[in-house]
C-alpha cells in the first residue's frame, strides 16, 4: 500500500478558488508530482441544481455566471446528498 498525504483546510473563502485547488491538486497526483492525497475541507455555502440534460444543465451555468450570481458553476455527478428535489416553479421569498 502506499502512502497517503493528508491535507486539511476551512476552505478557501472562494467557490472557484476552491475548485481550483482542487483540480490543480488532481492534476499534481495524476501527473506523478504529488503522491497519493486525500484532501479535507469544509466548503462555504453550497447550491445545487438538477438538470433534466447536459443543454439545460449547461444554460443554467451560463446564465449563473453571466450575471455574477456565482463565480464558478461545476458539475456534480451522482447522488447529492441533503438535496431538496423541486418541481416546479419557486417563487421568491419575501423579505
Amino acid at each position: 500500500m502506499s502512502d497517503l498525504t493528508l491535507v486539511r483546510d476551512a476552505g478557501l473563502g472562494s467557490g472557484a478558488l476552491d475548485v481550483a485547488v482542487a483540480h490543480a491538486l488532481l492534476q499534481r497526483v495524476s501527473r506523478g508530482e504529488a503522491p497519493s492525497t486525500l484532501r479535507l475541507h469544509r466548503s462555504g455555502p453550497t447550491v445545487a441544481f438538477l438538470v433534466p440534460d447536459n443543454e439545460r444543465g449547461l444554460d443554467l451555468a451560463v446564465a449563473l455566471t453571466a450575471s455574477g450570481v456565482s463565480p464558478a458553476v461545476k458539475r456534480a455527478v451522482g447522488p447529492v446528498r441533503g438535496a431538496h428535489i423541486v418541481t416546479g416553479p419557486v417563487a421568491p421569498r419575501s423579505s
